[in-house]
């Protein structure tokens, strides 16, 4: 982290041309094809991108993607970006003590709101984790600290201007697709609205909000030709902007347009240009109550998006208080609200499945805690832009792109009050060009908050404190990690000669049942019930277990396990019924050990034979003896999703089957049948289960008479 290092944090005063960095250039690329993917500017990118994937598959990589899923694999692909990332931030923090910088407590926020959302793999409710929903988030963050951490002074420039044009290009693409009809969203009872090729007016039109003012703090520090070329561009976003038929965007753009004309934050110094923008403002409010209103003023009461918002709010509160402290988790929304969903919101039939409102969003999905990091974002920004505009030279052309970047994320905050124009499922370019401009921000920030830099000696010293502190940490973490391998591996070394036994051994039990004795519906049953993918899986469940842990650590005890058949096979057979962290992991490995030795067969068979059925069965012909009075090939399909849903929670005396408790099971396990095997029980019917001594008690009765 030499001199060239410290220009990203401290910029000089001489500045010396450079040329783009890898880095920069990455960036460059990745802000084009995500903000105006499938237009001429994206295409050369786009085409070296799917060389590049073939090539990938070609080297078969494909096939250790697919084992996560495509989306999963680039959930974590960003994360590991992200905090390589912010291993990279933190080092040049710590060498250079710039932590009490406004721009560093900013960073610092916006950190903190990644991390929130990074702790959604771990809490959130989504079942099952879908990777889809969720696989864009890492990348805003990632973005956000690769523009800061870049080290030439130009880069900000440079990027400011790559993403303006991208923008420009998307608004330019959304004014032709709507003049000439391609690509249209169309809203029920108004017509079509543009989306660009981003093919939807809600992400598009906070791209060319942010764009527009944007391009206007550009156009303002230029001169001649330059300022012409970014005043169109500016132009082609607020034509786009219109064409989106967006009320939300349309009134931010007006209650942002007055902000250039007063004090630090002015770029207009001319009456008339002040009193053009003035009627400009009055003419976007006086539209924001006629579009889309059927001719009439705040009319047209099936404008479900309009009249329906307040009851969407109420809704979203009552979403809230299901999770008010750390929320259901990202992408959880919409089911949630379809639970909740009032007789009000309903008279809508709403087509809307979010809060339509940015903090509302954070509530609903990340609580309270999500909500104070995302304020604390605000505020940070805020405090920062305010003193950085005060501190530049006004009329400068940073002091112009400060002010044009900081309109655009007002004008974006404005729109979260009435819409969730970011950080929400199909919003990602409008994110990514929001955390750009943040980044930018920061860049710009530190020539307002100029220090000087320590000697070369103290860098190295500090370096090499940094980076031992980070090695011990890394050392203990990986020696960690081999002793606890080494513990499992130890106590797997100690079942080893038991499980191999079981090849050819069966379990002491009362009466052992091989399995071509006991009937199909009950294996289905059971297998339905307790283990959906067994015949698929190589003895362990990842996305069972990745549920349960979501569900433990937001109980914060141990409620589900996520055991598979194999699983639960090893923890009867061998390790026992503790619940602890460490027998956990000898289940896991035992189970992919026990999928090795094993045929799926023997192991179901072990299972039905070992289980916990209740009344003191541990074995599938005791479970019928003492349930039914029958053997196991006697059963019946009513009988057979009793005992498979009575495994999860098997009961002590007979006293304890109560007749809703038996449907409970039943239907539980019937459910599940229906869920996996579709073709055998679509239409599978059960009635009540005789139990042997409901049938001693009637022939009891008829004796007695």
């Amino acid at each position: 982290m030499k001199a060239a290092g410290r220009v990203g944090i401290a910029e000089s005063k001489e500045s010396k041309r450079t040329l783009p960095s890898l880095m920069e250039v990455g960036v460059a690329v990745f802000l084009v094809l995500q903000i105006a993917p499938r237009t001429w500017l994206a295409y050369p990118f786009q085409v070296l991108v799917e060389r590049f994937t073939d090539g990938l598959i070609a080297l078969g990589f494909q096939q250790v993607a697919s084992r996560l899923g495509y989306e999963g694999f680039l959930y974590v692909l960003g994360y590991a970006l992200f905090v390589w990332l912010l291993l990279l931030w933190a080092a040049a923090r710590s060498v250079f003590r710039l932590w009490a910088l406004p721009v560093d407590r900013l960073m610092v926020a916006v950190v903190l709101l990644g991390l929130v959302y990074a702790s959604d793999w771990l809490l959130s409710t989504q079942e099952p984790y879908n990777y889809a929903s969720v696989w864009w988030l890492p990348y805003g963050f990632a973005l956000f600290l690769a523009i800061v951490l870049l080290q030439a002074e130009q880069a900000t420039q440079r990027l400011a201007i790559v993403l303006a044009v991208a923008i420009g290009i998307q608004a330019l693409y959304g004014v032709a697709y709507y003049w000439m009809g391609i690509e249209q969203f169309h809203t029920p009872n108004f017509g079509q609205r543009t989306g660009g090729t981003l093919r939807n007016p809600n992400p598009f039109y906070p791209v060319v909000l942010m764009g527009f003012w944007l391009a206007v703090g550009l156009g303002a520090g230029t001169r001649g030709w330059l300022r012409v070329f970014w005043l169109m561009l500016a132009f082609a976003c607020f034509v786009g902007l219109w064409f989106t038929y967006t009320r939300a965007g349309w009134l931010a753009l007006a209650l942002t347009l007055p902000l250039i004309t007063l004090g630090r934050w002015a770029l207009v110094e001319s009456r008339g240009a002040k009193v053009a923008l003035y009627g400009l403002a009055a003419a976007l409010i006086v539209a924001t109550m006629l579009v889309r209103t059927g001719g009439e003023l705040m009319g047209n009461p099936e404008d479900r998006s309009f009249w329906g918002r307040i009851a969407i709010w109420q809704t979203a509160l009552r979403v809230w208080w299901d999770y008010p402290l750390i929320g259901g988790g990202v992408g959880t929304y919409a089911a949630r609200q379809h639970a909740h969903l009032s007789d009000t919101l309903r008279k809508y039939n709403p087509m809307n499945t979010e809060p339509k409102n940015l903090f509302l969003h954070w509530l609903c999905e990340l609580g309270i805690v999500g909500l104070l990091m995302g304020l604390l974002v605000l505020i940070r920004a805020a405090g920062l832009w305010r003193q950085v505009v005060n501190r530049l030279q006004h009329g400068t052309s940073t002091h112009a792109l400060m002010v044009g970047m900081g309109l655009a994320l007002l004008a974006l905050l404005l729109t979260g009050l009435m819409d969730t124009p970011v950080l929400e499922y199909g919003r990602w370019a409008s994110t990514l060009v929001a955390f750009s401009l943040l980044a930018l921000g920061c860049r710009l920030a530190n020539t307002a908050f100029p220090c000087d830099a320590p000697s070369e000696g103290e860098i190295r010293q500090r370096e090499r404190r940094f980076f031992g502190r980070l090695g011990l940490l890394v050392i203990a973490g990986v020696g960690v990690g081999l002793g606890l391998w080494q513990l499992v591996a130890y106590q797997v070394a100690r079942y080893r000669p038991q499980l191999a036994a079981l090849r050819f051994q069966n379990p002491p039990v009362t009466h052992f049942t091989p399995l071509k004795q006991v009937p199909p519906e009950l294996l289905d049953a059971v297998v339905a019930s307790e283990d959906g993918y067994f015949w698929v899986h190589n003895g362990v469940d990842w996305g069972a277990l990745h549920r349960a842990l979501r569900v433990n650590l937001r109980h914060l005890r141990f409620k589900q396990g996520g055991s598979t058949i194999t699983m639960q096979t090893a923890r009867y057979l061998l390790t026992g019924r503790q619940r602890t962290l460490l027998r956990k992991a000898v289940e896991v490995a035992l189970a992919l050990e026990m999928e090795r030795i094993l045929s799926k067969e023997r192991i179901l068979e072990l299972y039905l034979n070992s289980a916990k059925w209740g009344i003191g069965a541990y074995d599938i012909a005791s479970a019928t003896k003492y349930y039914f009075g029958k053997a196991p090939n006697q059963l019946t399909l009513s009988e057979a999703t009793f005992l498979a849903g009575v495994l999860p929670e098997p009961p002590a005396t007979c006293a304890e089957l109560t007749p809703e408790k038996v449907r409970r099971c039943q239907m539980r396990a019937l459910r599940r049948l229906v869920a996996f095997f579709p073709f055998r029980y679509q239409h599978a019917t059960i009635q009540p289960p005789r139990f042997r001594w409901e049938v001693r008690d009637e022939s009891q009765r008829v004796h007695a008479r």
